[in-house]
């Protein structure tokens, strides 16, 4: 599911245009940011922690030694450092089959700012998908889990220190929850309208969400856009994706096709497999 997360985030990857790193480059130019307030160096490793917005400032954060001993670790092909799963791939020769590879885009070295910026800034959902869970779903937390809402880890403060990372950015992801839902990602999407050239936005959605607002910051940030659709028929999809309209969901699917057609953007479709839909 992690490697799934990631993919799921980027969209298509972009040809490198430098030589591919042999182990992974995410340390020295990546920062993710989870519904909780913890900073990652990407989603596929989130036991190695860099840091909690609202405990330290985002940019003591980034320069953490913290980070300069993962970067270093990774350098040497030790993946001891919870990047055990791609250390896997890597062994086994698949490390183009691995998250690393979304990195392979950015040189060597540490960058002065991330490069790449991901965001899951709220867990706010409206789907009950039988493969997520309630770090991912708030309405599979409410209704599946019973437990209290997600505090809110996202702060005026946050917001304030993030406008010189998103000046400096090449890429920002957005993933959920479902970002079409959570105010915290309209913020931010405001914020980089704000920008004189802002960097490239790849979002994420479970394709239930299509109205002028979305509307505005798809063609307004000329957004590439992922669609997670896990069934060919409605009866498949809808099993799985619990609370989502297969027919609803192709009419946003084709709203994206429009959007990103029309200023060449990046436009994928997402799945699992999963044993209602391995067929």
């Amino acid at each position: 599911m992690r490697f799934e997360r990631l993919r799921r985030s980027v969209g298509p990857a972009a040809t490198p245009r430098i030589s591919p790193s042999t182990t992974c480059r995410a340390a020295r130019v990546s920062l993710r940011f989870s519904p909780t307030g913890q900073v990652d160096p990407c989603c596929a490793n989130d036991r190695y922690v860099l840091g909690r917005v609202g405990t330290e400032p985002l940019l003591d954060i980034w320069a953490s030694g913290r980070r300069q001993v993962l970067a270093e670790a990774l350098d040497r092909a030790d993946f001891s450092l919870g990047c055990q799963d791609c250390g896997v791939e890597n062994a086994l020769g698949n490390r183009l089959e691995s998250p690393a590879k979304e990195f392979d885009d950015y040189p060597d070295g540490d960058a002065v700012w991330p490069r790449r910026l991901e965001f899951a800034l709220s867990n706010r959902c409206n789907l009950e998908c039988l493969h997520c869970n309630g770090d991912l779903s708030s309405t599979i937390r409410a209704r599946r889990e019973h437990l209290p809402p997600l505090p809110k880890a996202y702060d005026d403060e946050f917001f304030e220190q993030i406008v010189p990372f998103l000046e400096h950015a090449e890429v920002v992801t957005f993933i959920g929850g479902e970002p079409f839902l959570a105010p915290e990602a309209r913020r931010m999407w405001n914020l980089l309208l704000e920008l004189d050239t802002p960097p490239a936005v790849h979002v994420t959605t479970n394709g239930t969400v299509w109205n002028s607002r979305v509307e505005q910051y798809v063609y307004g940030l000329r957004m590439n856009a992922a669609i997670s659709i896990d069934g060919a028929t409605a009866e498949t999809f809808e099993k799985i994706r619990v609370g989502a309209s297969f027919d609803r969901t192709i009419a946003v699917r084709n709203e994206l096709m429009k959007a990103t057609r029309s200023y060449g953007g990046a436009f994928t479709i997402n799945h699992c497999w999963l044993v209602p839909n391995w067929h």
